[in-house]
């Protein structure tokens, strides 16, 4: 999906937007870590450098894209090359989840 020209159009014209004003993306997914706006859009706004935030429910600060990049690689023990850790995280990395 993130490779489709849709979805890189949208990302252009979000980023086209963000030079005009404050450009905020809003969904409804209590946490993050589970949002396709935050994983996808997000994080590829975040490698063009700019600054993504999440606002959390129960913080008052909103949490950096680096912070939760940090925090999923953790939980699915993922290394700073993007490789499992061990076989467990493997094999759940590529398990199909319905």
């Amino acid at each position: 999906m993130a490779m489709t020209s849709a979805f890189i159009e949208g990302i252009d014209l979000v980023e086209a937007e963000s030079l005009k004003s404050v450009t905020v993306l809003m969904c409804s997914e209590k946490d993050p870590a589970t949002c396709h706006c935050a994983l996808l859009a997000g994080h590829h706004l975040h490698r063009r450098g700019h600054d993504v935030r999440h606002i959390l429910a129960d913080h008052m600060d909103p949490e950096l894209h680096s912070t939760l990049l940090e925090g999923l690689m953790r939980r699915h023990r993922i290394d700073d090359a993007g490789q499992a850790v061990d076989a467990q995280s493997a094999r759940a990395a590529y398990q199909r989840r319905d």
